[in-house]
């Protein structure tokens, strides 16, 4: 009995100094996330964390008999929630977080149900990534004896929150059993609240569309202007005020189409050409995307549900390949690895240019 109490004792003062150092690291992670989320125009509810109670802990080291150290064990002592609005912006998440911390990523999990018999899980479908911290993120934390670092971020939205707190509540306990006819019910909510998922981005999508034919006009007074960068950021701006912008993106653009003839007027009249046949052209893209690539039942189903809306460059990019000829010959040769991409625009040259 004394010795499992100074093996508790010894592993809460070792807990009470790590997570000290946790909690900085979890503010560290939640101003850099925001920080992210904001730079790339995605609305969020709210990024927050929180650091493992020393109970929690030790229950949950308790379930393992062996030497193993509990500090190198557990991977959620830091955990972070970004909850977000719409279904379709866990792709974009996933995209930053990918981008930001590449390696640091040790796990990756869309927590996706695999069969109907699941489907209780809804609430748990949310994104998860572990992530070993390198010393860049570290070392400002005060505890340089200590190098296993790691937290987990779960993405979710707003539904998926909602339901997983409820579900937690009510069922998610192993060691309560739950009867059939709660599991069916909770299968009946389930799919009810993915339908809710999958209603908002739908109208969300059509909110963008229904904005973009009031606003996609006749923008007096571009074609006249020089070609310049910060003419050519302001064009984007105008002509698509309701898609993410991404100043990187622009600035490559930008550099590709000074390496060929184009100025203000030939951008304003391709994309003048193109503004009605734009969203057939990107669902078109979706769809061979899916078809073409090797996916899993999983990742299909998630990309399915998602609306496929390009950036303010993606789509300027798109249309001046199908309506520019210079523009396309001096790209033409970069999209070779993509076949089907170019077998894409060829077709939607031929259909639109004759």
């Amino acid at each position: 009995m004394s010795s499992n109490m100074t093996k508790e004792a010894l592993v809460k003062k070792k807990f009470s100094i790590i997570s000290q150092h946790y909690e900085l690291l979890g503010n560290r992670l939640k101003k850099k996330l925001i920080e992210l989320l904001e730079k790339n125009h995605i609305p969020f509810i709210t990024v927050k964390f929180r650091v493992k109670s020393f109970d929690s802990f030790y229950h949950k080291i308790k379930k393992y008999n062996d030497d193993v150290d509990p500090f190198k064990r557990i991977d959620d002592i830091c955990g972070l929630r970004i909850i977000c609005y719409y279904y379709s912006d866990l792709f974009r998440i996933n995209q930053l977080i990918q981008d930001e911390f590449g390696e640091q990523i040790q796990e990756f999990d869309t927590k996706i149900p695999s069969s109907e018999l699941e489907i209780v899980k809804f609430g748990y479908r949310s994104w998860h990534y572990l992530l070993k911290l390198e010393e860049e993120w570290i070392k400002d934390i005060g505890c340089e004896a200590y190098s296993n670092f790691r937290a987990e971020i779960q993405v979710c939205t707003s539904i998926m929150d909602a339901w997983g707190t409820i579900e937690h509540e009510l069922s998610y306990k192993k060691d309560i059993p739950i009867s059939d006819n709660m599991k069916r019910r909770f299968a009946r909510i389930s799919a009810l609240l993915e339908m809710v998922d999958e209603q908002f981005d739908k109208l969300r999508e059509e909110k963008r569309q229904y904005l973009d034919s009031r606003t996609f006009k006749s923008r007096d007074g571009f074609e006249k202007l020089e070609l310049t960068f910060e003419n050519f950021q302001k064009m984007l701006n105008a002509y698509f005020p309701y898609r993410v912008s991404s100043l990187n993106q622009s600035k490559r653009l930008y550099h590709d189409i000074s390496q060929v003839e184009v100025d203000m007027k030939d951008l304003v009249n391709c994309i003048e050409k193109a503004k009605d046949i734009l969203p057939v052209i990107e669902e078109d893209i979706r769809k061979l995307f899916l078809a073409q690539n090797k996916l899993t039942a999983d990742d299909k189903k998630l990309l399915k549900m998602a609306p496929y809306k390009q950036n303010q460059v993606g789509a300027l990019r798109n249309i001046l390949w199908i309506f520019h000829d210079g523009f396309w010959k001096s790209q033409r040769i970069k999209l070779d690895h993509h076949d089907w991409y170019v077998f894409l625009i060829i077709k939607w040259r031929k259909k639109l240019r004759g």
